[in-house]
């Protein structure tokens, strides 16, 4: 009877531990993209845009820290400010024009967060514009789909790198699994020692 009691205490532990690394952090990148190439045309627009069939799962993304545009945007479907240089895009579609003045650099935070279901792939995409028409196809696209890390595919005047998670705040969620990791191994040490 002991070494049953002693098996179920350890698998709810090993359970209890597994569900904890688990548990989903939102994944972070910060994109830097250079405008060099366009300096001929002046001006123009950063395009940073979110969609995808109504059959993916839900995303949200949200931007931070975006440095090196003009002032001046236009936001299309579901995109919202947030405040500062800062955007939430939802799907099924949104999307952002940001004014820049082509020849130097630009960089932005981008943090997804993918729903649950849906068979089907959003995809959030970084392209320029003139004042005219595209200046390039995607030089960015991230695919986004439940269940799986994000797919980046870059050109090269794109640098994508993840941003370190680890100086974030836990959840309460993170916190609760965590005491409970940790009472159910002072239970198990204290049982183990009468």
């Amino acid at each position: 009877m002991a070494t049953l009691k002693s098996l179920l205490t350890g698998s709810l532990l090993a359970l209890t531990m597994a569900c904890g690394t688990a548990l989903a952090v939102p994944t972070t990148y910060h994109v830097d993209l250079t405008t060099v190439p366009f300096a001929s045309e002046g001006s123009g627009y950063l395009e940073l845009s979110l969609s995808g069939p109504g059959s993916a799962a839900p995303v949200t993304a949200m931007v931070g820290n975006l440095t090196g545009t003009d002032t001046g945007d236009y936001l299309f479907g579901a995109a919202q400010a947030t405040g500062g240089d800062s955007y939430a895009f939802y799907t099924p579609d949104s999307a952002l024009w940001k004014a820049v003045t082509f020849g130097g650099m630009l960089g932005f935070d981008v943090t997804f967060d993918i729903g649950d279901g849906g068979s089907d792939i959003n995809y959030f995409t970084v392209a320029f514009l003139n004042q005219a028409d595209y200046l390039t196809g995607p030089v960015v696209q991230f695919d986004l789909s439940a269940g799986a890390a994000p797919v980046v595919t870059g050109s090269d005047i794109a640098l994508v790198t993840l941003v370190d998670q680890q100086g974030e705040v836990p959840e309460p969620a993170d916190w609760a699994m965590l005491l409970t990791g940790l009472g159910l191994m002072g239970f198990t040490l204290r049982r183990r020692q009468r």
